[in-house]
């Protein structure tokens, strides 16, 4: 009788933790979802009363970035979703360092830019060649330490460094903000932590950058350490695991015959117009497909430079679309998917399909025109049509 009563009164325990977590989950979510979207809403109704110019430039920064903020905070609870640690889908692909982080880098440049931090980025000469790793959680745990490091940087410093030594990326983001006391060293890694000072309370958030870096990397064997005190900042240094890919070995990269047109594939007319103008404004010339029926009997009339490819359609998906194109034209044209999917298990089944690059929506115009440029050899200008819509970057 006693064993039971012990049984019945652990479930009772376990039910009313998972019932806690549960409820702080859907709190922090419910604070964390409303707030970007109350920018987003407010931002939007002021566009559409306010005349002053410098009023419309602020309104639209700030829609930008709650729209940024509300965009991330998704991408961490569907990572969230995708199991435990040893759960993980985890899809190995080449990586070029400084091309695939590009995006986060000058991301970190404007959000330093607006808050008057200096920011700073080297690589030592050993990440040069092309590695073969976890190439999306690489990208994924740079961006969610840097964001972490400027989130607590009320003034000075965010650096970041990258080398490659004993099999390992390794990744060290520095930065002079407000630290972390010793004892947090291990909490500070846990779902939805946030330190209970002052200090911290002040800058808010879901708590889910951390725990998704600890997450990912625990997944592919690598490691993640801290080096902090309270009010002298922070360094976090990750170790992730990948072998240099042989020069004779690396995927090519051929550009396409040039051309000035491309071919869009969406079913959903509002992201057909989006990457269209995306394209138009890089001079190049746009042809629009609603699904993939369409897009295989135009790929067939005309030689596009690249196709850029959505995936879930009615009539003819993605997948099979680009399939028949491969049959029928070979490998000559770059397929890219532009997908609501995201995890690594939709990037393995669109790599089998025969598409050469994968974009995640929403994408941005830097996005586009760097894949484009990687297999197209397509650039802006002068000859070609309009100047990018953000100037490259050169990174120390």
């Amino acid at each position: 009788m006693n064993e039971q009563l012990q049984r019945l009164e652990a479930v009772h325990v376990q039910m009313h933790q998972a019932l806690e977590v549960k409820r702080r989950f859907l709190s922090i979510m419910s604070h964390e979802l409303r707030t970007p979207l109350n920018g987003i809403v407010g931002s939007m109704a002021g566009l559409r009363e306010e005349a002053d110019p410098r009023e419309n430039l602020a309104l639209r920064a700030a829609l930008e970035d709650s729209t940024v903020n509300l965009t991330r905070l998704i991408e961490g609870v569907l990572s969230l979703a995708e199991g435990d640690t040893d759960d993980l889908p985890i899809s190995l692909a080449e990586l070029d360092l400084r091309t695939a982080i590009g995006d986060v880098l000058d991301r970190m440049r404007e959000v330093c830019g607006r808050t008057n931090l200096e920011f700073e980025c080297t690589f030592a000469d050993t990440v040069q060649q092309r590695l073969l790793c976890d190439a999306t959680g690489v990208v994924m745990i740079v961006d969610r330490l840097l964001e972490n490091a400027a989130k607590f940087t009320p003034s000075g410093k965010v650096c970041c460094h990258f080398d490659f030594e004993d099999g390992s990326i390794v990744a060290s983001v520095r930065d002079t903000g407000i630290g972390i006391a010793a004892r947090d060293h291990e909490r500070i890694f846990g779902l939805f932590t946030q330190l209970e000072d002052a200090s911290t309370r002040t800058y808010g958030r879901a708590g889910l950058g951390l725990a998704l870096v600890d997450r990912r990397t625990k997944a592919v064997g690598g490691s993640v350490e801290v080096t902090s005190a309270l009010g002298q900042g922070s360094t976090f240094t990750v170790r992730l695991p990948a072998v240099i890919v042989p020069k004779s070995q690396q995927a090519e990269r051929r550009p396409a015959p040039r051309s000035s047109h491309v071919l869009v594939v969406d079913d959903n007319r509002v992201n057909r117009m989006v990457v269209s103008r995306m394209l138009k404004r890089l001079g190049l010339s746009v042809d629009e497909a609603e699904n993939g029926r369409i897009a295989v009997e135009l790929a067939a009339k005309r030689a596009y430079a690249a196709i850029f490819m959505d995936c879930e359609m009615p009539v003819m998906n993605g997948w099979d679309a680009t399939t028949t194109i491969r049959d029928q034209l070979g490998d000559d044209v770059p397929i890219i998917a532009i997908t609501a999917y995201v995890t690594d298990g939709d990037r393995a089944r669109c790599e089998e399909a025969g598409m050469c690059d994968f974009l995640s929506k929403p994408v941005s115009p830097t996005q586009v025109q760097r894949t484009l440029e990687r297999w197209t050899g397509w650039s802006a200008g002068p000859e070609n049509g309009p100047a990018p819509m953000k100037p490259d970057t050169t990174v120390n």
